[in-house]
């Protein structure tokens, strides 16, 4: 089955389910773009934020400019590439749009130092994508921003843009099962094509409960495992509910419970060292512009465009998260915080560093730690 994303990726704005009324807002802005006023959309995963754009820019014959947040890590890196671009005409004086995903990542005052620069500056319209404008986190960016809302896409236009696609692909489907579906995606178009693209047919069996924040993992697991997409995978790990950084552990500790070829374990096992070392790189020169390609690689762990695992896999929690979650050595509390500080992330998503960490100061690396806290990670056992 060739990939559902974009076999049945709407042609036109007025093709796409739900938010019609937000579509015609996003294209009228673009259109009467002016200079200072960036347009922030938000809402859930799924519901066409970004494929909005995308429709918007191939009808007013725009040139897209996609920048992700890792490109705000760097304000030199800001200057030199998004605000040089953001003031030069298009090649062929097409219209650009800037389009900037995922922004509620952005936490450091440089990133929104420059994320301001770039409204303020730009001579082409700005967008702002994310799931939630109204964070403590955003509210210097709203004040530059027109908002519009993107609605969470109804379980039973979902459930009849399914059906069709289950007829025309004729995939085996229970109308009932495809209705639960339907509603286990939460409204997610994108996760609903994702699954249905592993799935062999559609039954009470294939369909297992529903898409919430405890599942979330397993969800990302199996599609970046079983997709046969890599887009696919990419788009799955961005809007998992976990870090990349742990995500990184779930893969490691599920690849041989999911392929049983060995030169697919070898494959998925290089992928993951090649993520590890770009992880490496990123703490210890701090080279934030690295974090695409440690993205990258994690998902390229996934082989089966060559060979497909059908087979359903109960995934299991790394062990390093449950040993040290045992462990809990005193004082780790606030080396985590000081982590997440160094390497901005939450508190959680730093413990997935330590180990790294641990080895790195081992070897004569130094961070901003004292005695305690050197005493603390030293105490964490090692477990890779």
């Amino acid at each position: 089955m060739m990939n559902l994303l974009t076999k049945y990726r709407p042609k036109k704005l007025d093709e796409t389910i739900g938010n019609k009324k937000q579509a015609i807002e996003v294209l009228n802005f673009i259109k009467k773009y002016k200079k200072g006023k960036a347009l922030f959309i938000y809402g859930p995963p799924g519901c066409g934020k970004t494929l909005c754009i995308e429709l918007a820019a191939d009808e007013l014959d725009g040139e897209l400019i996609r920048i992700t947040s890792s490109d705000f890590c760097d304000y030199e890196n800001i200057k030199k590439t998004v605000l040089a671009s953001a003031r030069q005409l298009s090649l062929g004086k097409r219209k650009k749009i800037i389009l900037i995903d995922d922004v509620d990542y952005l936490s450091d005052r440089g990133m929104k130092r420059g994320l301001k620069e770039l409204i303020s500056q730009s001579i082409y319209p700005v967008v702002l994508i994310a799931e939630n404008p109204f964070t403590e986190n955003m509210k210097d960016i709203r004040s530059y921003c027109k908002l519009i809302k993107f609605d969470k896409i109804r379980s039973d236009s979902l459930k009849t843009f399914l059906e069709k696609i289950a007829k025309k692909e004729k995939i085996k489907y229970d109308e009932k099962a495809l209705a639960q579906m339907a509603k286990a995606e939460n409204g997610d178009v994108r996760a609903a094509l994702i699954d249905m693209e592993t799935m062999s047919e559609i039954t009470d069996k294939s369909v297992f409960s529903e898409r919430g924040m405890e599942q979330s993992i397993f969800e990302t697991l199996k599609i970046i495992f079983k997709a046969h997409e890599l887009e696919n995978s990419r788009i799955a790990l961005s809007q998992s509910d976990k870090t990349p950084e742990e995500v990184f552990w779930w893969l490691e500790e599920n690849i041989t419970k999911e392929y049983t070829k060995p030169e697919d374990i070898a494959s998925a096992y290089r992928f993951l060292s090649y993520a590890d070392f770009f992880q490496s790189l990123i703490i210890k020169r701090q080279s934030w512009g690295m974090y695409k390609y440690f993205f990258d690689m994690l998902t390229s762990v996934n082989v089966s465009s060559e060979n497909s695992y059908r087979k359903f896999v109960f995934y299991q929690p790394p062990k390093f998260f449950m040993q040290l979650k045992r462990q809990k050595p005193k004082g780790l509390s606030g080396v985590c915080k000081k982590i997440g500080k160094m390497t901005h992330t939450s508190n959680k998503a730093a413990m997935s560093y330590i180990p790294l960490i641990k080895v790195l100061i081992k070897n004569g690396s130094r961070f901003d730690f004292d005695k305690e806290d050197i005493e603390a990670i030293r105490n964490v056992r090692a477990f890779l």
